[in-house]
């Protein structure tokens, strides 16, 4: 029933949320980002379910789901460092699209991983599954070795 109402996270169950969020909580130190790194190198053993809350939306049957990455950012790094993450986030996708921009296709899978991560938001890191944080080291290491033999993506300042 919850999933046929809120299959990604309601904004107004996010805000609930915040209110009621206990800042001075521990942070979880990059559980819920990274929870197949840290699955993977056996640092912590992943849950069935990241997040099982739901809020009620304001009385009644209405309840909405919290997930958003933002809410596994808070968790595992506080607001600020939440915000400095997505900050390093918006940092690195920009260097990487003027790299991409001047024909350096090296640059393409970090700005692949980083759309993919903003584009995910809406349920969870995307940097949480581990056959997706795969797929980016392939992609990084397939136009590593073989994106400087021949050139994929012409320069912006050859095409004009």
């Amino acid at each position: 029933m919850h999933l046929r109402q809120w299959p990604v996270g309601s904004i107004a169950g996010f805000s609930l949320w915040v209110d009621a969020y206990d800042f001075r909580s521990a942070v979880t130190n990059g559980y819920l980002t990274f929870v197949g790194i840290f699955d993977l190198f056996g640092i912590q053993a992943r849950k069935a379910g990241l997040y099982d809350q739901y809020v009620n939306l304001g009385g009644g049957d209405s309840w909405g789901n919290i997930y958003t990455a933002f809410r596994g950012l808070i968790q595992d790094f506080s607001l600020p460092g939440a915000m400095m993450y997505m900050a390093t986030i918006g940092f690195l996708s920009s260097v990487a699209f003027r790299r991409c921009v001047r024909g350096e296709v090296v640059w393409a899978a970090l700005l692949v991983a980083m759309y993919g991560f903003v584009f995910w938001t809406p349920i969870v890191s995307l940097f949480s599954y581990t056959a997706h944080i795969g797929a980016y080291v392939g992609l990084a290491i397939y136009f590593r070795f073989f994106g400087r033999r021949r050139r994929l993506v012409k320069p912006a300042r050859e095409l004009a």
